[in-house]
């Protein structure tokens, strides 16, 4: 696993954008193109959306995601609004499973 990537960097359209929109910074994750490592901490400083998704889309933004995989399993997931290559006027989400360090 060649784990070197973060996530993209927040771009909020607001003047503080973690005033806004509490996250851990981008560096304390690392991700590759399946998984994305992080201490339970950083988990813990994410906001979880297992049922939704967060409006007010702008790239960088990430959350959480638990999906249940049966009664007694569940996983995290890592997620986040991208930049379509190409298009400056569409996001897409993106998702890793989360790997505690």
């Amino acid at each position: 696993m060649n784990i070197e990537q973060h996530p993209p960097k927040l771009e909020s359209p607001y003047e503080s954008p973690l005033t806004v929109w509490p996250q851990p910074a981008r560096e304390e994750i690392l991700i590759d193109e399946t998984h994305a490592v992080m201490e339970g901490a950083t988990l813990d400083r994410l906001s979880e959306y297992s049922a939704s998704i967060p409006s007010g889309v702008y790239p960088g933004k990430m959350w959480a995601r638990r999906v249940v995989r049966r009664l007694d399993a569940a996983d995290w997931y890592l997620c986040w609004y991208s930049r379509v290559e190409g298009r400056d006027d569409i996001c897409a989400i993106n998702s890793r499973r989360i790997l505690l360090a």
